[in-house]
């Protein structure tokens, strides 16, 4: 039962941490970014490339990002805890994305999933890999499009 108990406190921890993780995305908060991240995490991004390190991660997804408007949501969480300090999951992704700047005319959605490692590191659940794939990225339409932008 203590095993049961402890795997699926883990798997809370593991869950919040990828939201956090989601969210130091949007709200452009790279110092929580860098806290969900273990010191030599992977990184490997369809638009960015592979990426190992703290630093170059972040680094990597703040240049990506840049000024955007970005919502990203991960849905269908399965997390296995493989070991007492190490685990797995993947998530569902739905992104999108828009440049304020450029006025209301057209914005970037995606659909993939999110392949990840966890590692525990004292009493703490870091990110120590992301793998995304995307199933589909492509040109949407952003709040206050135009009707004849709108799909």
């Amino acid at each position: 039962m203590d095993h049961l108990l402890a795997e699926l406190v883990a798997r809370g921890e593991i869950a919040d941490l990828k939201s956090r993780y989601l969210r130091a995305m949007d709200e452009k908060d790279w110092a929580c970014l860098r806290a969900v991240l273990i010191d030599d995490v992977r990184l490997d991004h369809p638009q960015i490339g592979v990426r190992t390190g703290v630093e170059a991660v972040v680094a990597a997804v703040r240049e990506r990002i840049g000024d955007r408007c970005t919502v990203h949501h991960g849905h269908n969480a399965e997390i296995a805890v493989i070991e007492p300090d190490a685990a797995v999951g993947s998530w569902s992704l739905h992104s999108f994305s828009f440049d304020p700047a450029a006025g209301a005319a057209t914005g970037i959605t995606g659909f993939g999933v999110y392949r990840d490692a966890f590692r525990r590191v004292g009493r703490t659940w870091l990110i120590a890999e992301i793998t995304l794939r995307h199933h589909y990225k492509g040109v949407a339409w952003s709040p206050g499009a135009p009707e004849g932008v709108r799909p």
